[in-house]
């Protein structure tokens, strides 16, 4: 009886010490796992960030690409619109001496 009483004792023993290894490995895998999806988080983050980053600096490239195309055609339309101006002037400039010349 009494060795039946030491085995059931031994085994409750092992059991507990079973059961503290199991509870142990269980919150280690857990703070594993939290330490894992906080690695996850940080990657996704950075690829967000970075993916972010690009968008916009795709966005601004677009931006100054396009202002830089409207300077160079208002630039344009500012040239011809002169060059119609001095065109009007110096026909307007060469009746009117044409004109007060032959009154003479």
């Amino acid at each position: 009886m009494e060795e039946i009483l030491n085995e059931l004792v031994n085994l409750d023993s092992k059991i507990t010490d079973i059961s503290s290894k199991r509870d142990k490995d269980l919150k280690d895998l857990e703070n594993k796992l939290n330490d894992e999806l906080e690695e996850i988080k940080k990657s996704i983050n950075t690829e967000i960030l970075n993916e972010s980053k690009l968008i916009y600096e795709s966005i601004i490239k677009e931006g100054k690409d396009r202002v830089k195309e409207i300077e160079e055609t208002t630039e344009k339309e500012i040239e011809d619109l002169e060059m119609k101006y001095n065109k009007i002037y110096y026909d307007a400039s060469r009746d009117v001496f044409a004109q007060l010349f032959n009154m003479r």
